[in-house]
């Protein structure tokens, strides 16, 4: 299996994020805690890309190109994302940069996740023509465990 230079490539884009959300029934565990986004926020310190609450109406963007559905949100969400803050085409460079933000909270973090019974994850989203591999490093894989949530990539070709 080779590995693509996502830097060479005229068709490739990234992104990362890392999403609080809750309830969440379908998980395994469920978990059933609601989140408050407002609380999140004024913990750590770190304004959202994105947030709303339970029962929330969703707000289009016009820039996202699609229309969402104007049923109230079933969980709040609580997200920060690499889009618009990492100019770079390296899955990499953009789980380091959501590292370095979240690695001084990490435990006030993982703390509220578990007090409140939340679900969090890591999520990557790759778009490329033809998609051939992935690889991290020891110490990025090191230091995503060390907030012990899920990493999920999308890879869309």
């Amino acid at each position: 299996m080779s590995v693509i230079d996502a830097d060479t490539r005229e068709d490739f884009s990234v992104r990362a994020s890392f999403r609080v959300w809750g309830p969440a029934p379908n998980s395994q565990p469920p978990r059933l805690g609601v989140l408050n986004p407002h609380e999140l926020t004024a913990l750590l310190g770190i304004l959202p890309s994105s947030a709303h609450k339970q029962g929330d109406l969703p707000q289009n963007n016009p820039n996202e190109g699609f229309t969402w559905a104007q049923e109230p949100w079933s969980a709040g969400m609580w997200e920060v994302n690499s889009d618009y803050r990492v100019h770079s085409r390296n899955l990499v460079d953009h789980l380091i940069w959501l590292l370095d933000l979240l690695d001084s909270v990490k435990d006030q973090l993982r703390e509220y996740i578990d007090r409140n019974d939340l679900e969090a994850d890591f999520f990557c989203l790759i778009q490329v023509e033809d998609y051939t591999g992935l690889r991290l490093q020891p110490e990025v894989l090191k230091r995503l465990t060390a907030i012990n949530v899920p990493l999920g990539v999308e890879i869309y070709s």
